[in-house]
């Protein structure tokens, strides 16, 4: 008999989904997950502000790993991590914040990078997104953006942030 097989890509896809998910405050978010092709967005977080619902929303790309240490730079403060160009043109274009969550399966941490801002600060960016010979490019993750149900300040600035794309960048407004 012939059944689908699992493989060890999918298992830390699922469990980085499965640590966000634990890793934010229910209190203050909802957390839903993306069903159907994988277009950039693997789940959206809105926050709940004392139980009202102002439809601020964070959109996630989630990446689990079992080696955080592999990713992890020389100057101990950043992992660095590949991702897709075309998921980073997507992300640029969202209104919402977009933000890569790097789940740490083997320490339970879950790191994360705003996406938009990375390239608001780091404008030479732009450069290596539009090298049509790659088809990723190298992101840093600073290792202090962490996850956490105590302190999710820096989470519920970025769902009330609002992005526009115009003339091949981003900026917030």
């Amino acid at each position: 008999m012939v059944l689908p097989k699992d493989n060890q890509i999918n298992r830390t896809g699922s469990g980085g989904i499965a640590l966000l998910h634990y890793a934010i405050n229910y209190e203050h978010w909802e957390f839903r997950q993306e069903t159907g092709e994988d277009r950039g967005r693997d789940c959206m977080l809105e926050y709940i502000d004392e139980s009202n619902w102002h439809n601020c929303i964070i959109q996630g790309q989630v990446k689990g790993t079992k080696t955080p240490e592999s990713y992890l730079l020389k100057d101990g403060k950043h992992f660095s991590y590949k991702l897709e160009k075309k998921y980073i043109n997507y992300a640029l274009r969202s209104s919402n914040a977009s933000v890569l969550f790097l789940c740490d399966l083997k320490n339970d941490i879950v790191y994360y990078l705003p996406i938009q801002d990375y390239f608001i600060e780091n404008t030479d960016k732009y450069i290596n997104l539009s090298n049509a010979e790659t088809e990723s490019m190298m992101l840093h993750i600073p290792i202090c953006n962490i996850v956490s149900k105590i302190d999710d300040s820096e989470l519920c600035r970025l769902a009330n942030a609002t992005y526009l794309f115009k003339d091949g960048k981003v900026m917030r407004i």
